[in-house]
């Protein structure tokens, strides 16, 4: 017990005196080491400002150079006290700046400010907002120094919130002037204003300094368009240095003169491109925009004739030297120079990368060097079509073959038909008119069918939205198509090809003709398939806009061979997947051989190939809703080789026939058919002689399946006749899952005046697919 209370005795806490030791200790460490945090902290809030007006200043310099190099000074330079643009003089000579005294005047440094940023018509909000800087900055208050004679920004002061350093500038510029412009007086200031610029002042011009502004079209055609402004020093005409690199780093130069330049001008031209060892034209289209501002317009992709296509023009086809590769990113450098005084032109260089087929999707059309070389250089596949000139270079006389492209992905709606508010590079009629593809009498100019033996997918869905191709109009065999089949792709041979999410609306589709006859096969998307074709999800129809006084003799798909989809099969397997045809498509031949007898249908016009090849036709949950006329004339296949494996289920077909030889509601041939009916209708044929309701009976099989035009030579057993108790809710029944008697979204077009446009479609529907076409009650 003692030892406890000796221990308790001997514990201490904190003496009053050991408390105010600490405390007077902490006092004078915070004294000490208060200022140099406060001063810390202003120095770098200082910094913040500072940084971020620097970030205006080349913003702004960015803008000025562009500005001026169009031509368009009239917003930045001063025009008096009152003027709209509000542009001020600067009252006084800038303390910091590096010009002695007799050569600044009043006026070579003027100033605008964030007060008239909200203000139509001034400097302020023409080039502000013009600029690529954040929101968070451009909202805040600033003043823009600059001289206007040279478009050059001299400082910009800046600050935020509440601090309004553009007002005070106004009211009180000697402060600014005297104390702002140095880093120690904002610090002494409190930190609210920043601050970049200062220095030397470009007051004269001795150097001849030509900006050039390269702007790529990529259209119907693709055009380079460079312009440059003249500064008031240079007294000649400009001249221009075009660079093409291609992926392998090959480089085609071109210098370009003044079509209208003195011959003294031109000689010189032609002696810098001869040192340089290039090639130079002073007759080419560099025309003067206004007093000062000149424009080259470089087309370097243009279908209007073999000589001005890319491969012809600089690539593999091409008898330049450098042979540039097609098809693939292409760097376009344009450079302005003055070749009175070359030597002492500051070469400045504008460039953008391109796609010289294609559009520009995979590729950086601006930036920094870093991010163009890092894009540039990499042989991209899918290839991206947006236009009709785009969709035209999939062709192997484009050059695309050596681009080594396989895949390709539409990217927007692509149209053929001509439209009164297009630009012309931007109108496939207004850049390639009928005078070219000397096609059809209604003045529509043609599309050359796609050959190419690489390409082994096109994908017209290929992020989600449904992309349509209009007024396509394919004609195979006249002076620029040397081909005789005839649709979005000629014949596919060679690899095996999948073409998914294509729709096309108003296509027209001519094989080629010998005399009265057609002699090649046509379909909307393929003419020939001799090798491995899918086609999924693809639709092809005619709006009623394309219908408006046409009728069931206005004939849209036409061959010897001519199907909605695909014109013949030859050699190859198919395979067809929700997919449609609703056009009118016709065939004729008037050989009296059997082996050019002419056959149509609503899908496909000719199956058969030699009979050593394996032989698979599958067709699966699709329709047709067509006009078809042909001597062999069936629903969805026109004529069918037996001999070959081939399924059709979940299928439906509408609309009119017409046959000389053989009709069939379904399929001219012996197939297996499940789940399927056929409402079609014949016109000027004798139901009696040659015609089959579904399909040639034989050794193959139908299950569910129903007609509505009945023939005696019709015996399938499960078949059902479609009569007037037998409704689309009993047929959705009995055809199962993939159907439905809903028709929401069905277009009747009404070509046999039936007056449909209000009774709707009265047949059952697949699940999934609209309805498009004309059919009879």
């Amino acid at each position: 017990m003692k030892v406890r209370r000796h221990f308790q005795q001997n514990k201490k806490g904190i003496t009053l005196g050991e408390l105010l030791i600490t405390v007077a200790i902490l006092v004078i460490i915070m004294a000490v080491a208060l200022p140099a945090v406060t001063s810390l902290y202003k120095n770098i809030n200082q910094k913040e400002l500072d940084d971020k007006a620097q970030i205006i200043y080349v913003s702004v310099q960015n803008k000025l150079s562009k500005m001026k190099a169009s031509g368009n000074t009239k917003v930045y330079k001063y025009e008096g006290e009152t003027a709209e643009n509000k542009v001020m003089k600067l009252a006084g000579k800038p303390t910091d700046v590096n010009a002695p005294d007799n050569s600044y005047s009043e006026g070579d440094i003027c100033y605008f400010t964030s007060e008239d940023l909200k203000t139509a018509g001034t400097a302020a909000s023409a080039i502000m907002n013009g600029t690529t800087m954040d929101e968070s900055l451009l909202n805040q208050h600033w003043v823009i120094e600059y001289n206007p004679k040279e478009a050059t920004v001299y400082s910009v002061f800046y600050s935020e919130g509440l601090y309004n350093c553009a007002e005070k500038y106004v009211a009180s510029y000697t402060s600014y002037n005297s104390d702002l412009r140095y880093k120690e007086k904002r610090l002494e200031a409190g930190a609210k204003v920043g601050y970049y610029g200062g220095g030397l002042l470009n007051l004269k011009t001795d150097v001849a300094t030509l900006t050039p502004v390269l702007k790529i079209t990529n259209a119907e055609k693709l055009v380079a368009e460079v312009s440059c402004e003249i500064p008031e020093s240079v007294t000649d005409l400009p001249a221009f240095k075009v660079d093409l690199e291609d992926v392998d780093g090959k480089k085609y130069t071109k210098y370009y003169g003044y079509w209208a330049g003195t011959s003294e001008y031109k000689n010189k031209v032609r002696d810098i491109a001869n040192e340089a060892g290039v090639d130079y034209e002073c007759d080419a289209p560099v025309i003067k925009q206004s007093d000062c501002t000149y424009t080259l317009n470089l087309v370097l992709d243009d279908l209007s004739s073999d000589s001005t296509r890319f491969t012809n023009a600089y690539g593999e086809n091409s008898s330049n030297t450098v042979k540039l590769k097609s098809g693939t990113p292409l760097k376009v450098t344009a450079t302005a120079l003055c070749p009175q005084n070359y030597a002492v032109s500051q070469n400045i260089s504008d460039t953008k990368i391109t796609n010289s087929l294609f559009a520009d999707e995979n590729n950086t059309a601006s930036g920094s060097d870093d991010t163009m070389n890092k894009n540039y250089g990499n042989v991209v596949s899918p290839a991206v079509v947006k236009y009709g000139r785009h969709l035209q270079n999939l062709d192997s006389l484009s050059g695309v073959e050596n681009a080594s492209i396989t895949h390709v992905v539409q990217g927007s709606d692509i149209s053929f038909k001509e439209k009164a508010e297009s630009e012309e590079l931007r109108d496939w009629q207004k850049c390639y008119g009928k005078e070219y593809f000397n096609g059809l009498t209604d003045n529509v100019p043609n599309f050359k069918p796609i050959i190419n033996s690489k390409i082994t997918s096109f994908d017209g869905k290929p992020d989600k939205t449904s992309y349509t191709i209009e007024n396509l109009t394919a004609v195979a065999k006249d002076a620029k198509n040397p081909v005789t089949d005839a649709g979005l792709f000629g014949i596919v041979s060679g690899q095996a090809l999948e073409i998914k999410n294509v729709t096309m609306t108003g296509t027209k589709v001519q094989a080629a003709m010998s005399g009265d006859s057609y002699t090649g096969s046509a379909g909307a998307i393929v003419g020939n398939a001799a090798s491995k074709i899918t086609l999924d999800s693809c639709k092809v129809f005619l709006t009623e806009a394309d219908v408006d006084g046409k009728t069931n003799k206005d004939v849209w798909i036409a061959g010897n061979k001519a199907g909605g989809l695909i014109g013949s099969v030859s050699g190859a397997s198919v395979t067809i997947n929700g997919s449609s045809a609703s056009t009118v498509i016709t065939s004729n031949n008037t050989s009296a051989s059997k082996q050019n007898i002419s056959s149509a249908g609503g899908l496909i016009g000719m199956f058969a190939t030699n009979k050593d090849k394996e032989k698979i036709m599958k067709i699966d949950n699709s329709y047709a809703d067509c006009y078809i006329t042909g001597d062999y004339a069936g629903g969805l296949v026109g004529e069918f080789d037996s001999n070959f494996s081939a399924t059709i289920a979940n299928c439906y077909v509408a609309g009119y026939l017409t046959y000389k030889s053989l009709g069939a509601g379904i399929i001219c041939g012996k197939m297996n058919i499940q789940n399927a009916y056929t409402a079609i209708s014949l016109i000027d044929c004798d139901i009696d002689k040659n015609y089959y309701s579904t399909a040639e009976p034989g050794n193959k099989t139908a299950e569910k399946v129903f007609y509505k035009t009945p023939s005696k030579n019709h015996n399938f057993k499960d078949t059902t006749q479609i009569t007037s108790d037998l409704t689309a809710e009993k047929m959705v029944v009995a055809l199962g899952g993939e159907f439905t008697d809903i028709t929401t979204g069905s277009t009747p077009y009404n070509l046999m005046n039936q007056g449909l446009s209000e009774g709707g479609y009265p047949y059952p529907v697949l699940t999934g697919l609209h309805h498009y076409g004309d059919w009879s009650n």
